[in-house]
């Protein structure tokens, strides 16, 4: 395999791992936030539609895949700053929070509209910064 065969074969699969985000993100973005239980899906959606395009960032850079959570945020600050890292780490701390706690946060409704803000506001950064590395 050539050089430029492997750099193509990386631009498909990070395409892939961002298209996966989005769906991710459309899914959740799309979910009324009518119930707690629909609250948590879209908590939990957003959660890993920023992890997804944390990956995409990684392996566009890297061309290496990590899978661990906390691999991935340690990464993603090393690449971004710590304010992305934060903003991944608070996003799984609060996935984790309603995925495993039995009674849901009060203000889930309004955790969950945040969640779709935050996770909007990252992907942007990573679309950005796939898009001028091309």
């Amino acid at each position: 395999m050539t050089l430029d065969e492997i750099d193509s074969l990386i631009s498909e699969l990070v395409a892939e791992r961002m298209n996966l985000s989005h769906q991710y993100f459309e899914f959740a973005r799309d979910i009324q936030p009518d119930s707690s239980l629909l609250c948590r899906q879209i908590i939990s959606r957003c959660y890993y539609s920023m992890h997804h395009a944390a990956r995409a960032v990684i392996f566009a850079t890297r061309r290496g895949d990590l899978t661990s959570h906390e691999k991935v945020i340690k990464a993603i600050g090393k690449l971004f700053g710590s304010d992305m890292a934060d903003l991944l780490l608070e996003q799984l701390n609060v996935r984790n929070t309603v995925e495993y706690e039995l009674f849901a946060p009060d203000d889930i409704r309004e955790i969950a509209k945040k969640s779709v803000h935050k996770a909007r506001e990252f992907i942007k950064k990573c679309d950005l910064y796939i898009k001028e590395r091309r």
